[in-house]
């Protein structure tokens, strides 16, 4: 699961779920939060490669999306470096796994088999959480 947001009830409903057992591994992202304000403060030529251009949309002016709040052409192309991040590292432990258990076929397709025939543990209940204590 993938959240592209950290706003601070957002990522509590989603350490709900991770610590209910539903989400085992989720990713919350946020492009402009990842990013050192100073650097963006750096005049163009200064800034790394891929801060420069960072208020630029990518998009012809007046193109669909253009709102403050959404992310601009850089700010989209860091979060997908973050996330490729994520999977190289999921990767990575796959083939480390793979690499100690020679049986990690068989695991795989059995894993299958119970969710397919709804042996699998089913996800909980949505949390219910109260507007009143968040704000």
């Amino acid at each position: 699961f993938v959240l592209l947001d950290m706003k601070r009830p957002r990522l509590d409903l989603l350490q709900t779920y991770v610590d209910l057992g539903a989400l085992p591994d989720p990713i919350a992202l946020g492009g402009r939060d990842a990013v050192d304000k100073r650097l963006l403060e750096l005049p163009e030529g200064d800034r790394p490669t891929g801060l420069q251009k960072w208020n630029e949309w990518g998009a012809p002016k007046g193109a669909p999306g253009q709102s403050p709040w959404h992310p601009k052409k850089m700010e989209h192309e860091l979060m997908g470096w973050m996330l490729a991040m994520h999977m190289l590292d999921a990767l990575d432990v796959a083939l480390e796994n793979m690499g100690h258990d020679a049986g990690w076929r068989s695991k795989i397709l059995e894993l299958e088999e119970q969710r397919t025939n709804g042996s699998a543990e089913v996800s909980p209940p949505p949390p219910v959480i109260d507007a009143r204590k968040s704000s």
